[in-house]
C-alpha cells in the first residue's frame, strides 16, 4: 500500500508516528530541498553575507543554521539584540556597544562575523575556482561543520532515525 500526502501538509510526522505506534512497518520517501539542511543554509547565507554586505537576514539565517560558532540559544539572543538595536549591513563590522545586552551581543557578534569576514576577504582575493573552494572549505573548518555533522549523525542513529 502507498500513502501520498502533500509535502507542505505537515502530516508526514503524524503519519510516521501513528504507523510506528501501531507497529506497522513503513518507509517514507520524500524529496527535501537541500536548503532545508542547516549546513546548506549556513553556507548559502554566509556567502550571500560576504557578497552583499552583511545583510541582517543573511547574518541571522547563518546564525540560526546550527552550523556557526553559536548555539541555538545564543543565535536567538543575538537576533533579538539586532532587532532591538536595528543592526544591519556594516553595523556588523563595528563593536556592539549600545543597549542593555551589548557586552554579550558583542561576544556573539565576534564569533559569528569573524569567519564570515575571513570568507569575504578570501573570496575577494580568489583568482580561480580552487581559491574560492579553499575559502569555503576554510569556513567549514573554522565553524567545526564536520564535527557538528558527526555529532548529529550519532544522535540520530542513537534515536533509531537512520533515514
Amino acid at each position: 500500500m502507498a500513502v501520498a500526502i502533500p509535502a507542505s501538509s505537515g502530516l508526514d510526522g503524524v503519519l510516521s508516528a501513528t504507523l510506528r505506534a501501531a507497529g506497522i512497518p513503513f518507509h517514507v520517501s520524500r524529496k527535501d530541498s537541500a536548503y532545508r539542511h542547516g549546513l546548506c543554509r549556513m553556507l548559502n547565507s554566509s556567502v550571500k553575507a560576504a557578497a552583499y554586505g552583511l545583510r541582517r537576514e543573511d547574518m541571522i539565517n547563518a546564525a540560526r543554521s546550527g552550523f556557526t560558532l553559536l548555539s541555538p540559544e545564543e543565535a536567538m539572543r543575538l537576533e533579538i539584540y539586532c532587532i532591538e538595536e536595528n543592526i544591519y549591513g556594516s553595523h556588523w563590522e563595528e563593536p556592539f556597544t549600545h543597549g542593555k545586552n551589548a557586552e554579550e551581543a558583542e561576544s556573539l557578534r565576534q564569533r559569528l562575523v569573524g569567519p564570515i569576514l575571513r570568507l569575504r576577504e578570501a573570496l575577494r582575493g580568489a583568482r580561480n575556482a580552487d581559491d574560492s573552494l579553499t575559502a569555503v572549505f576554510t569556513l567549514l573548518e573554522e565553524t567545526g561543520a564536520y564535527e557538528k555533522l558527526e555529532a548529529r549523525e550519532e544522535k540520530l542513529l542513537a534515536e533509531g532515525m537512520t533515514a
